[in-house]
């Protein structure tokens, strides 16, 4: 700001920490296209996310603060790739 538009302010390490996070229950939708030769891949992931409760949290692991469930039906998606979606969605929580 000083060099740009020529104003004095002082600047510096901020003095607040921000952190985000989940208060309320929120729903998501989310759909994934992959176009590959002729024939086309798509992904549906359908989900809420909440927070969890103090009482409920201790009786997790240390470390895992968080509770993964899988209510697929079938076998549209084999048993073998539930470890990558539980996978993806740890690594969408950490952005």
């Amino acid at each position: 700001m000083k060099g740009e538009y020529k104003v004095e302010c002082i600047s510096g390490q901020p003095k607040v920490n921000y952190k985000e996070t989940i208060n309320t229950r929120t729903t998501y939708e989310w759909l994934n296209k992959k176009q590959s030769d002729r024939s086309g891949q798509y992904t549906k992931c359908i989900g809420y996310i909440e927070p969890l409760s103090k009482e409920y949290m201790t009786d997790l692991s240390e470390g895992e603060r968080f509770e993964f469930v899988n209510n697929c039906t079938g076998t549209n998606i084999p048993p073998e790739y539930y470890v990558s979606c539980r996978k993806g969605m740890v690594d969408l929580m950490v952005k």
